[in-house]
């Protein structure tokens, strides 16, 4: 046993057993930190890919879609984080993150909402609270309230979000780490609760770089300083019912803020899934208030593509896009995703049969010289 100089064996022991303790503590939570001190993100994120359904509302897995798994490109560093809406089963959750997972390429953290699960729910989260309200309903702003101690504040916090699982879960999952996020129709109010819920503790800072993918959303009050990407089909009846019936969703379906899909009366996020190239596609096209499109952002496609790394699949389903509905353009995407993307593309392509197919529709749309540039002759 070390000593440092002038310390005493009692005060060594003390220290041990309060850390000890302190440990034993943060194991056994079950859902609420009573001190208000959040514990150790490793407690939240999971490490182990789950095979089965969450078994409750608030449950955090980790879900990797065995299709694409052992795929040469997968990427097993990365995490993004899914939330679904109201009225889904267990297995609907669980579905939806593979189906995410899928598209991603990397595994998904599903923060699991039961709200409703049993039929029994409403279309809305009657047990969410609005934690900006409430702050600024007792402390009369945000400023005031961060005087207090930060046990105090974390603590007050908490016992808001403990009324809805999934947005405590959620919270203690997000708040030191900043994932991207994908939420699906009421998980929308759940995130930006909880999004409010990390700035009112640790500033507006805390968000800044966040993003945050909605599909289907009915939400419209996002705090400052995350990047939204709203993504709506035409038909979809949720934010549709929102915009009709509230000032915020009139102003927003008039911002241009929304990428929108024509695909029929739908809301699910299966379906979401299956048409984001559409979605991705529509949000690189200008066009005129009327909706007809004049143009394409060829080099935001290309920038879109290079930032996807090697998830060819998803590059190429864009890609055969561009080609169909811009055909004028699908040179230049092409020209400058190769440059976005380096000289080590040609290598990589060769790796899998999405990055081979991806290999021959850029030989076939590139001029000769970037053919040479990256080795797309032979």
């Amino acid at each position: 046993m070390n000593l440092e100089r002038g310390q005493s064996l009692v005060t060594w022991r003390e220290r041990d057993s309060n850390r000890q303790a302190k440990s034993l503590a943060y194991r056994n939570l079950p859902h609420r930190c009573r001190s208000g001190a959040m514990p150790d993100l490793s407690l939240y994120e999971p490490t182990f890919p789950s095979l089965l359904p969450p078994h409750k509302d608030g449950a955090i897995n980790l879900y990797v879609n065995s299709e694409v798994q052992h795929h040469a490109h997968f990427n097993r560093q990365r995490r993004v984080v899914f939330i679904n809406g109201i009225t889904n089963r267990p297995k609907d959750h669980m579905d939806s993150c593979l189906a995410l997972s899928m598209l991603q390429f990397c595994p998904v953290i599903g923060v699991y909402n039961a709200t409703g699960s049993n039929g029994k729910g409403s279309m809305l989260l009657n047990t969410l609270v609005d934690v900006g309200e409430c702050i600024t309903g007792k402390f009369k702003s945000y400023d005031q309230f961060r005087l207090l101690p930060q046990q105090q504040r974390a603590g007050f916090v908490t016992e808001l979000l403990e009324a809805n699982p999934a947005a405590l879960s959620l919270f203690r999952l997000i708040r030191h780490k900043k994932y991207d996020i994908h939420a699906h129709s009421q998980g929308n109010y759940i995130t930006s609760n909880t999004l409010r819920a990390i700035r009112a503790l640790d500033g507006s800072a805390a968000l800044d770089g966040r993003v945050v993918y909605t599909y289907g959303s009915p939400c419209g009050g996002w705090p400052s300083g995350i990047r939204l990407i709203n993504m709506e089909f035409c038909w979809d009846p949720i934010p549709n019912l929102f915009q009709i019936t509230s000032i915020q969703g009139v102003l927003r379906s008039f911002s241009g803020s929304i990428t929108k899909v024509g695909n029929g009366v739908s809301h699910s996020f299966l379906e979401y899934m299956k048409h984001n190239p559409m979605f991705v596609l529509k949000r690189f096209e200008q066009g005129d208030p009327l909706g007809c499109v004049k143009s394409l952002e060829a080099r935001g496609v290309a920038l879109w593509a290079a930032q996807q790394g090697n998830n060819f699949r998803r590059v190429f389903a864009v890609f055969q896009l561009v080609e169909q509905f811009h055909r004028v353009n699908v040179a230049n995407v092409c020209h400058h995703y190769m440059n976005g993307y380096g000289t080590n593309l040609n290598f990589q392509l060769n790796r899998s049969p999405e990055g081979q197919a991806l290999r021959q529709f850029l030989k076939k749309h590139a001029n000769a010289y970037k053919q040479k540039e990256f080795g797309l002759v032979a």
